[in-house]
């Protein structure tokens, strides 16, 4: 049958199961948009390309299926650019497919609108891979190819570039048997770990008498084993950001997001065996502390991650949930403990579990540099999980409460805490809180600051458009608060470039009809807890302003 590119585009996004797409129209690509006026998939239209970038990544990371971005080439793909990298260091799967000039004026600087060279080798600093369709029958390969890319091994973002000549064009296409998964298609190596490696790691294991779990992200499809591992050896588990609920945070063994904290890394330190499970151990997750361990066992699907400061590392490279399978299998066929040396390994754990948690709540105030507002904010956390489910979701910027979020907010399943960790993209939680909700429907909050919630607050419009029943909660303090600080602390003269005037948040709901609320620091806790309990249950888009109290925090 003779079909138009465009329409072979949409119906393959339709047979990969793709229900939601994030973009903004533009000249160049309205012929997509006329095949999706006929599709059942959603578009979400955001108001900058940015937002529509982090919508999908916040989708993604919730759903753990790659959703697609439209954008035309030119602005379009740069505005999109922020939110890619910040995907792609955070190994989020997505699909970006912009448009590109008639190939015969690409690369002759003709003037053309939107005309952008080298636009792929611009995107390959950022994406798992940066292709250009240069022939109309090309196009369902391509996207299926570019579909499995992003999920397999470690997941991330694939770009594809197609030509508006090549877009507008037809071809005689029949739709081939679909031989194609959605799912990761699992190569051979990755359930067969080296042999030797995986007995020298068992080995380890067995003759270890102080062994720590750190659970990475890459963990998230072993989380069944990664508790099965941690309660058959009796050992704390900690967890990077990306891993935050992987282990429930209630469980005895687990001490939470705490590896920026100095008791936690010191723990680590004098420990004899580290088992770092689909973690890179990013120095971002250390908040840039490098730590140097004993014996490690890491294992990961991207062997770019090994980690040189140890004295031994034991990689094992391949699927996170065959390997700790592997090694569960082999543990279990050794000799079983004694009950009693059983129960005293679980009673040393978990003493030190908790004393581990203890210290660094302690150690908070000094290693974040927060005072005066410390109670409020730990109030304000406290209360948001007390009132949001445990399948509830919230969302954050890089802003003073999020920073204690990280590891005071309990998280008891994957994917309900998310956070942009490694590039560290200001305005990422509004528009990564819609895809997120769009995912799931799940009860879902914004954690954000004055400062960041200005680079995407255009985006409040699709809340508003669409009535999410998103609580977005804003801590104003009126600038750049973590960088006044760290400017304070690095005692400058003054401060400089970090002090604003913000909008006026009370009005800014009422122009995108939301509900509005202020929290000072002298409303007492029960109120403050009925303010968010009423927001989460009036289903209604909500906007909280929180106003510090004694002043910014120096």
């Amino acid at each position: 049958m003779t079909l138009k590119v465009s329409q072979v585009i949409v119906n393959c996004l339709e047979n990969l199961g793709i229900e939601h797409v994030f973009g903004i129209p533009g000249i160049h690509n309205l012929d997509i948009y006329e095949q999706l006026i006929r599709s059942e998939i959603q578009h979400i239209t955001a108001r900058h390309e940015e937002g529509a970038g982090y919508m999908a990544d916040g989708y993604a990371r919730v759903s753990g299926d790659p959703t697609v971005c439209f954008v035309i080439t030119g602005p379009g793909l740069t505005n999109i650019s922020t939110a890619v990298a910040q995907a792609y260091s955070d190994s989020v799967p997505m699909i970006i497919i912009s448009t590109q000039v008639p190939d015969r004026f690409r690369g002759k600087n003709k003037g053309f609108l939107h005309e952008l060279n080298n636009s792929t080798n611009f995107m390959r600093s950022f994406v798992k891979e940066s292709r250009q369709i240069n022939r109309k029958e090309y196009v369902a390969i391509a996207l299926r190819e570019a579909y499995q890319l992003s999920i397999s091994g470690r997941g991330g973002p694939v770009h594809l570039e197609i030509p508006i000549d090549i877009l507008q064009s037809e071809f005689e296409y029949y739709p081939e048997p679909l031989h194609f998964t959605r799912y990761p298609v699992q190569e051979p190596w990755t359930c067969n770990p080296d042999k030797d490696s995986l007995e020298e790691a068992v080995n380890l294991i067995e003759n270890s008498d102080s062994p720590v779990i750190i659970a990475g992200g890459g963990s998230a499809n072993g989380r069944d084993l990664v508790i099965d591992l941690a309660e058959r050896l009796q050992v704390p588990v900690l967890q990077t950001v990306s891993a935050k609920g992987i282990i429930p945070e209630d469980h005895p063994l687990c001490i939470g997001t705490r590896l920026h904290l100095p008791s936690a890394a010191e723990m680590l330190r004098e420990s004899d065996l580290v088992i770092a499970i689909g973690s890179d151990l990013s120095l971002a997750d250390f908040w840039d502390r490098e730590i140097f361990f004993n014996n490690l066992i890491q294992i990961n699907i991207d062997s770019s991650s090994y980690y040189e400061k140890c004295y031994r590392n034991v990689f094992l490279y391949g699927d996170v949930r065959c390997i700790v399978d592997s090694i569960l299998s082999k543990l279990k066929s050794s000799h079983p403990w004694e009950y009693k040396e059983f129960n005293e390994k679980e009673a040393r754990s978990r003493s030190l579990t908790q004393s581990v948690v203890s210290k660094t709540k302690a150690e908070l105030e000094e290693v974040t540099g927060i005072k005066n507002n410390l109670n409020q904010l730990l109030e304000l956390i406290n209360v948001l999980r007390l009132e949001l489910p445990s399948t509830g979701i919230l969302v954050t910027d890089l802003t003073t409460p999020s920073y204690l979020a990280i590891s005071e907010f309990p998280a008891y399943y994957t994917s309900t805490f998310l956070h942009p960790v490694n590039f560290g993209t200001l305005g990422y939680a509004l528009p990564a809180a819609i895809g997120a909700y769009l995912s799931l429907g799940c009860k879902t909050v914004v954690l954000t600051g004055d400062g960041s919630i200005q680079f995407t607050m255009q985006e409040l419009a699709v809340i508003a458009d669409l009535q999410l029943p998103i609580v977005i909660v804003v801590w104003n303090d009126q600038g750049y608060g973590e960088i006044r600080r760290n400017q304070k602390a690095r005692q400058f003269t003054s401060t400089i470039a970090v002090d604003h005037t913000p909008p006026s948040f009370e009005f800014l709901a009422q122009a995108y009809n939301l509900q509005f609320y202020n929290i000072t620091e002298e409303q007492e806790s029960e109120k403050i807890k009925g303010i968010i309990q009423w927001a989460l249950s009036s289903n209604k888009p909500s906007l909280i302003e929180i106003t510090p109290g004694g002043g910014v925090d120096a």
